[in-house]
Parts: structure tokens; sequence; C-alpha cells
């Protein structure tokens, strides 16, 4: 009986195992994007709350920082991929750039049409974006 679950255990272990292999990049790259949602916010509060710019405005900061940031951080960390580095990064901000401009369209509807808070909008935002430039950046950035 108790070879029997110790059976069980290691087929257990063994899928885990699998599934993680298969996904690491995934996990990866979700770890690196909430880093990077942090790093997004923080500089879209900074510059709304503290410098005091128009929410559009803080939006364009937060968002290419953070696309510098996140994209640095898969290349060398998660993905491991860098040759042709600046046409990756081209490549990387373009989707990043397409993002912001999704990213400002939406906040202006929540915002400015909807009467949204201007963080309570930007979290909604990201939660969409950040699957939508997932899918972009790992099927045509990082490539190998």
């Amino acid at each position: 009986m108790l070879s029997y679950w110790l059976m069980k255990l290691k087929g257990f272990e063994v899928f885990i195992k699998n599934e993680y292999t298969k996904n690491i990049n995934l996990i990866k790259y979700g770890i690196i994007g909430i880093i990077g949602l942090g790093v997004e916010f923080f500089v879209f509060y900074v510059m709304l709350r503290i410098v005091g710019f128009h929410y559009l405005i803080a939006n364009i900061f937060s968002v290419v920082i953070a696309i510098t940031h996140n994209f640095l951080l898969n290349a060398f960390f998660n993905f491991k991929v860098v040759n042709n580095l600046f046409i990756r990064f081209l490549k990387y901000f373009s989707f990043g750039i397409t993002g912001l401009l999704i990213s400002s369209g939406i906040l202006y509807i929540l915002v400015d049409l909807l009467l949204l808070n201007e963080l309570i909008s930007k979290a909604i935002v990201l939660s969409f974006i950040v699957l939508v430039q997932y899918i972009l950046n790992k099927k045509f950035t990082f490539k190998i």
C-alpha cells in the first residue's frame, strides 16, 4: 500500500517538474512582469501625484521606463536571447508603444468619460495590456 502511494507521489513530482520546465519562461515573464508593473505604477504615481503631470503624460513616462526595464530583464535573465539585441529591443519597444496607445485610449475612456480615479484606471488597463504583450513578445521578440 505504501509503495503504491510512493509511486503516485513520484508520478506527481515528475508531472510538476515537467510542467515547471515547460512553463519556466512564462513563470519568469510573470515575475519580471510583476516587478515591471510595480515600476510602471510607481513612476505613474510619482509623475501624476508628485510631479503633477497630466495622467496621459504620466502614462507615457511610466510605460517607456517599464518597457526598457522589462526588456532588459527578459533578454538577459528570462529568455537569455541577447543576439541582435537592438533589433529585439525595437520589436519589444514597438509592441510596448502599441500597448501605450491602447492603454492611453482606455485610460481616457475610464478617466474622462467614466470618471474613474486615475490610479484605479491604470490598474485596470495594466491587467489587460500585460497579457497581450506577453503573447506578442514571446511569439515575435524572443523567439529563438
